[in-house]
């Protein structure tokens, strides 16, 4: 059984001796073909053309690398980005020269701030001659790396038809993004120039800007442009880092190493972080617009200054995880605290938003090219610089602009304490005049107190003589209705004598008789002055009685106007222009005679021999208020002298005549009482008059028909002819009629 077991354990050995010689067989096989090294003075990239390895211990030697024990694995990308990692990693290269003459290149990492790059170059042609060592990185002063470089750069020879094998271990406790070129020495030199070139065009920017701001402190006494300054300074030390002059720094503000470069880096950006914060708060004038959001932001002031302070002490890898989560956790916040001023109106707030959008922008476009998302042709590696420098300028014209306000503010304050100044000189000055003016002011209350108790005598003494003057005026009123109540009684018998006696008269006294007839005339004409006095004395006490029927207005103004023809005493012209039907109205017929008639008789009255006088009527729609309603208007014209423009505003007042009607027969109550009956009817009297042409009378009354169209006697022929009077106690009429009404 023995035998067995040894033979057994011999094969397992053998078979794992096969499978090592197969995996190392498998390792040179995938080994990356050799780069040749061309003639051109174009650099080359050599990420794609290397091979990777990860060192877990940090502790394997280039020996165990180079003895071909370990498997490398290639590079497929043009930038490595491994991210925060405590290994080491292991790079091997092989380059070949095909020309009959040694080749002399640089060998160079791009990324600045790689704390410890270590080149393993082999002595001779053969790899066992053993390497040289060559160092540099962010974390060693400049006097030790073998190029006296921002960037890790290697000087390599190439003899002619060879090819070699070179290593490069990279270390580092910041994030690890790799890439490298091959330069030829001319084109490094050349490029070198260029870029040193637009650095200091842009430390320059940085360094005026922060001039700038420092004067302009000491012109306005403006703390922002402080911290601006501040905020400047730090920025470009803490871009001088990321640039790779960490050394250079140490050694002008130190005197010499102290810490590696991503301590200062990270102390660097704190400080930048912090002035930020502060120059936040006071350039949007939180103090002012939102105080809770100042204290925030001092509170963040003096976070990022402690952390400052701990990266120097702290692992940097950790200070550096820290630093990022807390720049991302209050950065967005800050930024968008600019939303709180300018919602009132402080313009300044939209400079520091472009300004910071600028920032992000360059930063998020910094971190696709580490990421390798962008395309390396394009020059993405000054993004951060131009979006700084921007920011920069931003800012600095938005401080411009903030200052500006502030001026204008401080002008409008220092206007508004001069005129409150003035307003107090005036004020002490008017109160010396009112002191002056305290003693005639005495006196002259005392004075408006005797006026004042003498005016309240006087108007109790006009109280109570318009109580008088009212009392006397119902008594007029009470006294001219029951006269004119008495008187018509004895009258209406002396008119009915008269003409009994004119009827047994005979032409054989013709004397007699025309004394009888005179006589007839003025009791005819004192009995309608005794019923206008009546009508006037019952619209005035409003107890005017309408017998309301359906009227057809043509008939009635066709009689009217015969009516009016057969008492002309001259020749008149009378022209009826009235349409064959009109809709019907409500109204009293009586009263609504009168009132024609009174417009004719004045018509007459006041037209000369062979003038004219016009009688229209038609059917008109309401407007404004009134649309809906129908109306029929009936307008008398005349040709007679007018009526003066100052006399028509007191034509319908009672007892008012005009200079022509006081060389007529009238006592000036038949137009006041024309325009009370047709108020009782809802109606409406209106006159245009030119002197020298002639006056128009226009009656405004409303449509009693719904239908409109419908003729006055074909309302009448349906409305029943039980009709009700209706008094009206408010000067305007209600009809009240067999049927309902429909206004």
């Amino acid at each position: 059984m023995r035998p067995r077991k040894s033979q057994q354990r011999v094969l397992v050995y053998l078979a794992l001796l096969l499978v090592l010689a197969i995996e190392l067989l498998a390792g040179e096989a995938a080994t990356a073909t050799p780069l040749v090294v061309g003639e051109a003075l174009s650099a080359q990239p050599l990420t794609t053309a290397l091979e990777q390895f990860e060192d877990r211990t940090r502790h394997i030697t280039i020996e165990q690398v180079a003895s071909g024990t370990i498997n490398f694995v290639p590079v497929k990308t043009d930038r490595l980005n491994l991210g925060y990692t405590a290994s080491a990693y292991w790079f091997r290269l092989q380059l070949r020269n095909d020309a009959n003459h040694a080749v002399e290149r640089l060998l160079e990492i791009e990324q600045p701030y790689l704390g410890r790059v270590e080149a393993y170059l082999p002595r001779g042609r053969h790899a066992h001659a053993g390497f040289v060592c060559l160092m540099a990185g962010d974390a060693l002063p400049f006097d030790v790396r073998v190029v006296p470089h921002r960037l890790p750069v290697f000087p390599v020879t190439i003899p002619a038809r060879t090819e070699q094998t070179m290593y490069l271990r990279v270390e580092t406790n910041g994030s690890l993004t790799f890439s490298a070129m091959l330069w030829e020495p001319f084109a490094h030199a050349r490029k070198d120039r260029i870029y040193s070139f637009s650095l200091g065009v842009y430390y320059g920017l940085l360094l005026v800007l922060v001039i700038y701001n420092a004067v302009f402190f000491l012109g306005m006494r403006d703390w922002a442009n402080v911290y601006f300054s501040i905020y400047l300074l730090c920025l470009g030390l803490f871009q001088a880092c990321v640039d790779g002059f960490a050394s250079q720094l140490q050694a002008w503000l130190l005197g010499g190493f102290v810490v590696d470069g991503l301590a200062l880096r990270l102390a660097f950006g704190n400080l930048t972080s912090g002035a930020a914060a502060l120059l936040t708060g006071t350039y949007l004038l939180l103090e002012k617009y939102s105080p809770r959001a100042n204290r925030w932001m001092r509170l963040m002031a003096g976070y990022f200054s402690l952390l400052a302070v701990l990266a120097v002490v702290w692992p940097s890898q950790l200070t550096a995880k820290i630093s990022n989560f807390s720049m991302l956790l209050c950065g967005v916040p800050a930024f968008l605290l600019f939303f709180i001023p300018l919602q009132q109106g402080y313009r300044p707030a939209l400079y520091f938003f472009l300004s910071w959008s600028v920032v992000i922008l360059a930063v998020i476009l910094n971190a696709l090219r580490t990421a390798g998302i962008l395309p390396p042709s394009i020059g993405w590696s000054s993004v951060l610089h131009l979006g700084t420098a921007a920011q920069g300028i931003l800012l600095s014209v938005g401080l411009l602009a903030r200052l500006m306000l502030l001026k204008q503010e401080k002008d409008a304050a220092r206007a508004e304490a001069d005129r409150r100044a003035v307003e107090m000189a005036i004020s002490v000055s008017f109160n010396e005049q009112l002191k002056r003016a305290n003693q005639e002011l005495s006196e002259a209350l005392r004075a408006r107190e005797e006026a004042q108790r003498e005016a309240e005598r006087q108007r109790a003494e006009a109280e109570a003589a318009n109580a008088r003057l009212m009392e006397l005026d119902r008594i007029k009123s009470d006294f001219t209705a029951m006269l004119v109540h008495d008187l018509r009684s004895p009258l209406a018998a002396v008119s009915g004598t008269l003409e009994i006696i004119e009827g047994t008269l005979t032409d054989a006294d013709p004397d007699l008789l025309t004394l009888v007839r005179a006589s007839q005339e003025n009791v005819r004409r004192t009995l309608d002055l005794i019923t206008d006095l009546l009508e006037l004395s019952r619209s005035e006490s409003q107890s005017l009685t309408l017998d309301l029927k359906l009227l057809d207005l043509v008939p009635m103004l066709r009689q009217c106007v015969e009516n009016t023809r057969l008492g002309t005493v001259h020749d008149l012209d009378f022209v009826v222009d009235l349409p064959p039907a009109l809709p019907a109205v409500a109204g009293d017929a009586r009263k609504l005679e009168r009132v024609f008639m009174n417009l004719l008789t004045n018509a007459a009255k006041f037209t000369p021999p062979g003038g004219t006088v016009t009688v229209t009527a038609c059917a008109v729609a309401g407007q404004g208020v009134e649309s809906g309603l129908s109306f029929v208007e009936v307008t008398v014209t005349d040709t007679g002298p007018g009526i003066p423009t100052a006399e028509l505003p007191f034509l319908f007042d009672p007892y008012r005549q005009g200079r022509q009607g006081k060389q007529k027969v009238g006592f000036g109550l038949g137009l006041s009482i024309a325009k009370r009956i047709l108020a009782a009817h809802e109606g409406n009297i209106a006159v245009k008059s030119q002197v020298g042409v002639g006056s128009a009378f226009t009656v405004t009354l409303p449509v009693w028909a719904g239908q409109v169209g419908e003729t006055s006697s074909e309302s009448l022929s349906s409305l029943p002819t039980d009709n009700r009077e209706k008094t009206i106690s408010s000067g305007h009429a209600t009809a009240e009629c067999g049927g309902p009404r429909k206004p």
